[in-house]
């Protein structure tokens, strides 16, 4: 039987070494996990949804009896990732709220987190240290220090005539 997502970072935090997070998450791989992976650690990805948690009505129904969960609801998040144009705000923020109502409470408190991209606020040991590891080349390479410095450094020459100074 698959585990709710809520489930998996459960036992990612239950765990007591490096070795057995990585190997719980090989364990529940699936596309809907890797997916929200890089909602929440790939600096690329954003929701286009105002910060915070949205006010809505929790649904008290015990995990895994909601009337769907995030590994059905996942083809949706391309309406706040990739929202088509002539989508309001408004509609955007409804529709989530929408969203959060129809799935288990600690489904929804997930996904409010990933949207803010602290699911290691809620979960200590979802690294991005090791998301990295075990799912290699998902994310963008983080440039070091040293790297970001020599990128200030660089001056952007322009074509043409300098402007005459005032």
């Amino acid at each position: 039987m698959r585990l709710l997502l809520p489930e998996i970072f459960d036992q990612v935090q239950k765990a007591e070494t490096f070795e057995k997070r990585k190997e719980i998450l090989l364990k529940n791989n699936s596309p809907v996990l890797i997916d929200l992976l890089k909602m929440n650690f790939n600096p690329d990805v954003r929701m286009q949804l105002p910060e915070g948690t949205p006010p809505f009505k929790r649904s008290g129904v015990p995990m895994g009896m909601a009337d769907t969960n995030l590994y059905k609801e996942m083809r949706r998040m391309y309406t706040w990732i990739n929202p088509p144009p002539n989508l309001h705000k408004i509609k955007k923020e409804t529709l989530f709220i929408q969203l959060l109502e129809s799935i288990n409470e600690k489904e929804a408190d997930l996904l409010c987190a990933v949207k803010d991209k602290e699911l290691e606020r809620m979960y200590s040991a979802m690294t991005y240290d090791l998301v990295n590891e075990v799912f290699p080349g998902m994310f963008p390479v983080k440039p070091t220090v040293a790297e970001k410095q020599q990128q200030e450094e660089k001056v952007i020459k322009k074509r043409g005539r300098p402007k005459k100074a005032a």
